[in-house]
């Protein structure tokens, strides 16, 4: 096991209850993470009570090549098709999905990609179809469509890939055998910052009888917010979901310099927990070059400027774009 700050240390100290960690760049979440798990086999924790969700396929392997143990990590998404594998439901052929998206879109005269956008965005939010059409705020023609879609989804016995999560919830919301089939003793769930508040119901109800769930992430590093990701899920908002639940903070910043950690530090966004805020400091004792910046007006313009090597790239880094804000400005210093 790996070398821990005192943060890191607190972190796996106690597993028990629930507990949003809110990280800051370079605090090591992923090194916590591992240690966590590898903590609570080495205690006696059996790998088969201990589950790890995250957002890509190859994050869940790499994870999984560094526990040197099968069968903890998945996508949320892999998780959601086990769970709903108690069910009849099976995934549908692509081409049978393909033929009903275009006669709904035909018939309600929508655009294939911006209905399958509408489909996606419905279910993220948690609104089904006739809280969509009862609330009057979207297109009547594509809530409608969406509510034909789903009659035909659910006479076909079928589930779509964004489908499996919001099946998921309604098997444990609605089948106490399923839910009590289905708890996890840890849950640990990574990059919790790019979460929406459907895979949060999904933890909440997987961890319902034990209660031990650990949110790890960086809410200024959210990059599916378009998606209908809440970062505030894991601050702000993180009590309404586990009212008995704690905040923890990794700040250490073992990856940048004293120059960069010192601007994310005093360019953080301005609802930074100050505890975060606090404990951001280099670990390494380099003080690293000044940082620099370069305006562009277009995108195009950053790009070719790139491309000329106006800058060394190599031995550049781009420093606290999540903290910017800023479209066309490069920050840079050495590493």
């Amino acid at each position: 096991m790996v070398e821990l700050d005192s943060d890191q240390q607190a972190v796996i100290a106690d597993c028990r209850g629930a507990r949003s960690v809110i990280a800051g760049p370079g605090a090591g979440k992923t090194s916590t993470m591992v240690a966590l798990i590898q903590s609570l086999i080495s205690s006696g924790v059996s790998s088969s009570e201990i589950k790890a969700v995250t957002f890509s396929t190859e994050m869940a392997k790499s994870l999984e090549k560094k526990l040197k143990v099968p069968g903890i990590v998945s996508t949320f998404h892999s998780r959601g098709y086990t769970i709903c594998s108690e069910t009849e439901r099976k995934p549908v052929e692509p081409e049978l999905r393909y033929r009903l998206m275009c006669k709904l879109c035909k018939k309600w005269k929508l655009d294939y990609k911006e209905f399958d956008s509408f489909i996606e965005q419905m279910r993220r939010t948690a609104v089904t179809p006739i809280q969509g059409i009862a609330c009057g705020e979207h297109d009547y023609g594509k809530v409608s469509a969406y509510a034909e879609y789903e009659r035909e989804r659910a006479a076909g016995g079928w589930m779509d890939f964004t489908s499996m999560l919001c099946d998921a919830i309604s098997l444990l919301e609605n089948n106490p055998q399923a839910r009590a089939r289905q708890q996890v003793r840890y849950l640990v769930v990574d990059e919790s910052q790019d979460t929406d508040s459907v895979q949060f119901r999904l933890a909440q109800l997987l961890t319902e009888k034990h209660g031990n769930v650990t949110f790890v992430g960086d809410k200024n590093q959210c990059i599916y917010s378009f998606r209908g990701a809440t970062p505030e899920n894991i601050d702000r908002d993180f009590h309404k979901w586990f009212p008995n639940g704690k905040r923890l903070f990794l700040g250490r910043n073992y990856r940048s310099t004293e120059t960069i950690t010192n601007f994310v530090r005093e360019n953080a966004p301005e609802d930074t927990p100050k505890e975060l805020l606090d404990r951001m400091q280099a670990v390494r004792n380099v003080k690293g070059a000044p940082i620099g910046l370069k305006m562009y007006w277009t995108d195009d313009a950053e790009a070719e400027c790139a491309l000329r090597h106006d800058f060394d790239f190599s031995a550049a880094r781009i420093a606290a774009h999540t903290v910017s804000g800023v479209a066309g400005i490069s920050t840079c210093s050495t590493p």
